[in-house]
């Protein structure tokens, strides 16, 4: 009965399969919670045997020698350990949290308070223990805070369908962004449109982010001040900063879900361009699998700011059932984009991917699932958002919703249409393809990052190489 070590195995697929004598046979998964509990149970129907004493904490497998004989099974019966693909479903939302590094702050020299620069920022004179005097930003958290979703349930649909509020994780993990900048911090081509962490310190009760200082505030005070509205030079030069940015994240399987004009940080050069860097990760998720890269994980809670979220991550937590009307045959299990409907054929107010329970034909209602969303289409969705109130200095729409007039009228009619009806001057074709493109309201027909970086918009910029930070060459 030979079995790898767990650590031998992928960390996120990690099976156990038991076929009896009588040639049944069962696999148990030891991967995460929600998964494990329905296979555990499958078990023990099949097979009339317990076998939950083969699982310990965490999904790690315990000594198989007495744990099997504990669990009936006899000489003969034989045990492998597999891995196998996990579902887009079975998400992890503590992924992050293995690269998680904090340092004890005695010894890594002292802070000054200068002033507020944001909610728990501040910008600290750093006394570094070389003898060097250098302006941070300071991002700091009570360490309660910081562990407040240690413990909590990790998959994201169990948490979005959860009854019981008590077991809900807190929307903003700050382990995650912990865990998202100590991995980004090791990266020796670091673009500089991301932030590359300087330190993070703990001294028992309190948790320090320290971070390159900009002196020039947020995308969202630039844009206020007018410095880009109109000027599709400047514009198309933070779009590519941006995109670059994101095409780096999502090809280390991260994904923000936070993109806005408040998580962008500017600093102006002596040139007067715009040097952009995009910031907060505690919203941060796996795109796909580690092991698997063709399963890619879809999540269910809606995530960053209002006029940034696409229509499909509005997901409703009342029925985890839904009817929809579909526009082509569809089999069974197959995921469409579509409008939510009652069983009378009204409208809930959702339009968003599901998940076809029966074949369905095309113009007959069918009942679905919520399928979550996937995060490269929201990301880019949020990138198109913040282009185009960059570029105009007013949001497209309240929430990308069917009921929002504004929202509905600009997917039958188009930006162009809709910027002329505002009595605002439309940008190049070029740049109007791109931004259209990203704000496409069905996610299988929107952009992805590398079309948006391939468009024709880009074409100076598109030579220049991305800029990495000088201590990752």
């Amino acid at each position: 009965m030979g079995l790898p070590s767990p650590d031998q195995l992928p960390e996120e697929a990690m099976l156990l399969e038991v076929s009896s004598l009588g040639g049944q046979a069962v696999r148990i998964a030891a991967a995460h919670d929600s998964l494990l509990r329905t296979v555990m149970e499958e078990a023990v129907a099949q097979l009339g045997i317990d076998l939950s004493r083969l699982i310990g904490p965490g999904g790690s497998i315990l000594d198989l020698e007495e744990t099997l004989k504990a669990a009936g099974l006899k000489d003969g019966d034989s045990v492998q350990a597999i891995s196998v693909a996990p579902l887009p479903f079975d998400t992890d939302l503590s992924s992050f949290y293995r690269y998680v590094h904090l340092e004890d702050m005695a010894g890594h020299g002292t802070f000054t308070h200068v002033r507020r620069l944001e909610e728990a920022v501040r910008l600290k004179l750093w006394n570094t223990p070389c003898g060097q005097e250098i302006h941070v930003a300071v991002k700091s958290m009570r360490r309660a805070d910081v562990e407040q979703n240690l413990g909590r349930i990790t998959n994201d649909r169990e948490v979005h369908f959860a009854a019981d509020r008590q077991e809900q994780r807190g929307f903003s993990d700050a382990l995650t962004e912990i865990g998202v900048l100590s991995y980004l911090r090791q990266q020796p081509d670091l673009p500089i449109c991301l932030p590359r962490m300087l330190g993070s310190f703990h001294d028992g009760e309190e948790v320090c982010l320290v971070r390159e200082f900009f002196p020039d505030g947020d995308l969202f005070g630039q844009v206020q001040s007018g410095r880009f509205e109109g000027n599709e030079a400047s514009v198309r030069h933070v779009m590519w900063q941006l995109l670059q940015a994101v095409c780096y994240l999502h090809g280390h399987n991260i994904g923000h879900r936070d993109i806005s004009l408040e998580n962008l940080l500017v600093a102006i050069e002596p040139g007067g361009t715009s040097r952009i860097q995009l910031k907060d990760f505690d919203q941060a998720v796996r795109i796909r699998s580690k092991c698997f890269e063709r399963t890619i994980f879809r999540y269910f809670r809606p995530a960053g700011k209002p006029y940034y979220r696409p229509p499909e991550s509005y997901v409703s937590t009342a029925n985890q059932t839904v009817y929809v009307r579909v526009a082509t045959d569809i089999t069974a299990g197959d995921i469409v984009f579509a409008e939510h409907l009652t069983e009378q054929g009204a409208t809930t107010g959702y339009r968003n991917e599901v998940q076809l329970l029966a074949d369905t034909s095309a113009g007959q209602m069918g009942l679905a699932l919520p399928a979550g969303y996937e995060v490269p289409p929201v990301d880019v969705f949020a990138i198109g958002v913040v282009g185009f109130i960059t570029s105009w200095s007013v949001p497209p729409w309240q929430q990308a919703l069917p009921t929002d007039r504004t929202f509905t009228w600009l997917q039958q009619h188009g930006l162009v249409n809709l910027l002329t009806a505002w009595h605002k001057a439309p940008f190049s074709p070029e740049a109007m393809r791109l931004l259209s493109g990203m704000i496409a309201e069905n996610p299988r027909e929107r952009w992805t990052v590398e079309q948006c970086l391939a468009s024709e918009w880009f074409s100076p910029p598109a030579r220049i190489p991305v800029p990495i930070h000088q201590s990752a060459m």
